[in-house]
């Protein structure tokens, strides 16, 4: 019998010695991706529904603190979801069911509220990118917040409580001639992530145990045994003829960049400015000639005059300086130290001058396949932000065309009773192979879980496992490092 344990990390000290499973009367959670070919998954989620009979649940204590769902069949302990709790409802009134529904999520939840703070880079790997990222991201961690570390005047977040979040990031070679050129001072972390993952056409998703995970687009390619295989003995199988996901045409939209001179004026103080005793902060976007944003590498101060007068007459000295606080790839943070004790004037002249880098107009790339004569036009379209290579861009659109083109049966999901299937309910996860076999369809092939949602009721009694599935890409692709050549593939981009 499998031993199912929620438990949560009451003190914040990441000892977990809260338990909830006396008080669990359901229990709901999901990991991983919801439909095929997402370069993104969704956050992860979990919602135990509690009995709440004493009133333990109706105060807002949990919320913040990190949930772990485990089982334990004997043999080996397992860890199926790592989250935040976000929410603690309470059924209110006296005559009331006297329930409680806990929600938890992963911790990418808040990277839509988080800003991107990325230093301007050229040539940067994909790798590099998405670890330089992540590693930074001041996401909760699981240890007490009593003590902090400061770095430079700065908040220290890999060391703020001795942890960071766990990164997973598969090598990927890829490199991106500008980095952070379209993100501004506003642009959030999710949607940083997102540029970049789908711009490299790989997959990131957090794992069962929270680790943050890329995996790149050469993942599925790698040939390997399925882990699980079953012939008409699910409970469940939701098939269809892919009709979403079918296409005619595929269009890919990424955009040039355009490199100007180096020492052009990024930004240029309009009129003398004031500013009072003590530290003022600047925020300088980069804009060209007619007031279009700008991106800008090797971006530095020049002109600077500091007067005690609005007039620009007699000059300030040494008791003022400038500094450039933060220099983004759009904008920069001009910090002024007034150490004179009274109101000091900036002068017009104070500019900043870099290299700048425009984007020129979008380029589309596409490609149509003869079966618009059969399934009529369908589009498949996709926008790559930090992609400017053009070849890159024909290959992915290649790809995209030669397996989106034919429309063909495939399973989307399929159901299994934990109680039939107990090893692979608890042991199979995302991106592990399986085969099927269904009589009825007459359909049998290899599938990528990709997604799983659990539902336990009766402490466990009944386990329900929905995995959603992705087809396993044709052989007809190959990659260098895994394949060898016969003739009879194409190589992968």
């Amino acid at each position: 019998m499998v031993n199912w344990r929620f438990l949560v990390d009451a003190d914040g000290d990441g000892l977990y010695e809260l338990a909830l499973a006396a008080a669990a009367l359901e229990a709901r959670w999901r990991v991983g991706f919801t439909e095929a070919y997402q370069n993104l998954a969704p956050p992860n989620s979990a919602r135990l529904l509690l009995d709440n009979g004493d009133g333990a649940y109706s105060g807002g204590g949990l919320v913040g603190r990190f949930l772990r769902i485990e089982s334990d069949d004997g043999a080996t302990t397992r860890t199926h979801f790592h989250g935040i709790i976000t929410r603690l409802e309470p059924q209110a009134g006296a005559l009331g069911q006297r329930l409680a529904l806990l929600h938890a999520e992963d911790v990418t939840h808040s990277l839509a509220y988080m800003p991107v703070r990325h230093t301007p880079q050229a040539q940067t790997r994909l790798d590099d990118l998405l670890d330089d990222l992540l590693a930074g991201a001041a996401f909760p961690i699981e240890a007490p917040l009593g003590l902090c570390f400061l770095n430079g005047g700065k908040l220290d977040t890999a060391r703020l409580g001795g942890a960071r979040a766990r990164l997973d990031i598969a090598a990927d070679g890829l490199t991106f001639a500008y980095i952070g050129d379209r993100w501004r001072v506003d642009t959030s972390l999710a949607t940083a992530l997102r540029h970049s993952v789908e711009s490299g056409r790989g997959r990131f998703f957090i794992s069962r145990d929270g680790t943050l995970t890329y995996r790149n687009r050469h993942h599925p390619l790698r040939q390997g045994a399925a882990l699980a295989s079953f012939s008409d003995d699910m409970q469940g199988l939701a098939f269809d003829y892919d009709d979403a996901e079918t296409a005619s045409l595929v269009r890919l939209t990424l955009y040039p960049r355009v490199v100007g001179a180096a020492d052009t004026t990024l930004w240029r103080l309009e009129a003398a400015r004031q500013v009072a005793a003590g530290l003022t902060q600047i925020r300088a976007p980069y804009r060209d000639a007619l007031g279009r944003p700008l991106g800008g590498l090797d971006v530095h101060l020049q002109g600077v005059a500091v007067t005690r007068d609005a007039g620009g007459h007699q000059a300030a000295g040494a008791d003022v300086s400038l500094t450039l606080r933060e220099v983004a790839f759009t904008s920069a943070l001009i910090e002024v130290d007034n150490r004179s004790g009274v109101a000091l004037w900036l002068q017009p002249s104070l500019a900043l001058v870099g290299t700048p880098i425009a984007t020129a107009d979008p380029l589309a790339v596409e490609l149509r396949d003869y079966s618009v004569g059969r399934y009529g036009e369908r589009a498949y379209t996709a926008s790559v932000p930090l992609l400017s290579d053009m070849d890159f861009a024909v290959q992915v659109v290649r790809f995209e065309l030669g397996r989106r083109a034919q429309r063909f049966g495939r399973a989307r999901a399929l159901r299994l009773d934990g109680r039939r299937h107990p090893a692979q309910a608890l042991s199979r996860t995302v991106f592990d192979r399986v085969t099927l076999s269904e009589s009825h369809t007459n359909h049998s092939a290899t599938y990528f879980i990709i997604g799983e949602a659990h539902t336990l009721r009766r402490g466990g009694a009944a386990h329900e496992v929905i995995w959603t599935l992705e087809p396993t890409p044709s052989a007809l692709y190959v990659t260098l490092e895994t394949s060898r050549f016969d003739g009879g593939h194409v190589l992968a981009y």
